[in-house]
């Protein structure tokens, strides 16, 4: 019955996805990372430890990533970003969150989680983590500059640093 509800979620949102009028490589894209709900992971990758953990680096690299691309517009526009009223920042803060948001839960947390499955069968754990960070940021790079990329890095860092104080926090 959880596989059938599985299936039926995916085809929903491949359904979605194939009728937007988004590019190909995107649509092709958003339907593997479906795709990767569907593989048959065990408690490894899906532990409620690790789903939490990335969970909070998804909420802190969203807001990171806003608060940077805020204060150095210049990541998004090659000529300094100039907003002329309040009303223009704000709306400029709130496309960036909402977008941001969505960038990190939808295509981030599940590129994090295969992330994790790939890393930890290589002995350079965090080399095998950043390459993949950084390549799946980089498959959106001729749609959205180079900012794929500086949110798997973002995402990569706040994740190690979450990782990193749970296992200070753990009983010995």
């Amino acid at each position: 019955m959880h596989l059938i509800f599985k299936v039926l979620i995916f085809s929903i949102f491949v359904l979605i996805i194939v009728l937007s009028d988004t590019p190909f490589l995107i649509k092709v894209i958003l339907s593997g990372v479906m795709l990767f709900f569907l593989l048959p992971f065990g408690d490894e990758v899906f532990s409620k430890e690790r789903l939490t953990r990335k969970v909070k680096a998804a909420f802190v690299s969203t807001a990171t990533f806003v608060v940077l691309l805020y204060l150095f517009p210049a990541l998004i526009y090659k000529d300094a970003l100039v907003l002329s009223s309040i009303e223009e920042s704000a709306s400029f803060f709130y496309v960036v969150l909402f977008s941001s948001f969505l960038g990190f839960f939808i295509y981030g947390l599940p590129v994090s989680l295969l992330s994790d499955w790939i890393s930890i069968r290589f002995t350079y754990r965090f080399a095998m983590a950043a390459f993949v960070h950084i390549g799946f940021g980089l498959l959106l790079f001729q749609f959205l500059y180079i900012l794929p990329a500086i949110c798997a890095v973002v995402f990569l860092i706040v994740d190690e640093m979450l990782c990193t104080t749970e296992k200070k926090h753990l009983p010995s």
